[in-house]
């Protein structure tokens, strides 16, 4: 069964992620988390500074029709953190800004809460309870019923607390119909 195959593999991704350092590599063919060598391909080993800012390390997608990355650089996204302070922001929903998801969680100490929902399922095993894989355009979870839990989840934290201000971030890809984002 396909399900109970990627249920496992998950599984599997997630104790690797904990394992100590000595012990996790990165695929660069496959784009995994793996534990030592992976089927000769090239591989990294992945300290915690990897783990805590995957999209340092990762190469950018770059196919324009499919999944165009730009990852946002310090000074921009220092200026968006501080947007965030000053409207006393604690939640983040980051839907197409991996890099803004993981400068909030490396540099906020948890202050500012992180929701990271994008096409690219390579960060998925950096943070399995705070990625959900979204298709921003047609608004689909590609991991169904388990993304969407975790987004409703996500905006029920902190709920009852009146000081709770919540934030949708989106960074459409470059040449996209961005009316699409709006229906």
């Amino acid at each position: 069964n396909q399900s109970e195959v990627e249920i496992k593999q998950k599984s599997t991704d997630n104790k690797i992620q904990l394992n100590g350092e000595s012990n996790r590599h990165f695929c660069f063919n496959c784009q995994k988390i793996t534990s030592g060598s992976h089927n000769n391909h090239s591989t990294k080993l992945i300290d915690n500074d990897f783990l805590a800012q995957p999209s340092l390390y990762l190469t950018q997608l770059d196919n324009d029709k499919f999944n165009a990355q730009y990852f946002f650089d310090e000074p921009t996204l220092k200026f968006i953190i501080s947007m965030f302070e000053d409207l006393q922001l604690s939640q983040i929903i980051c839907i197409g800004t991996p890099r803004l998801h993981d400068f909030v969680r490396a540099h906020k100490n948890g202050e500012i809460k992180s929701l990271l929902m994008d096409i690219d399922d390579r960060f998925e095993p950096f943070y399995p309870n705070d990625f959900c894989h979204f298709n921003m355009f047609n608004h689909h979870f590609l991991d169904g019923a388990e993304g969407e839990a975790k987004l409703v989840n996500f905006l029920k934290r902190n709920h009852e607390d009146e000081r709770s201000h919540h934030c949708i971030f989106v960074d459409p890809p470059f040449a996209a119909r961005t009316e699409l984002l709006t229906v």
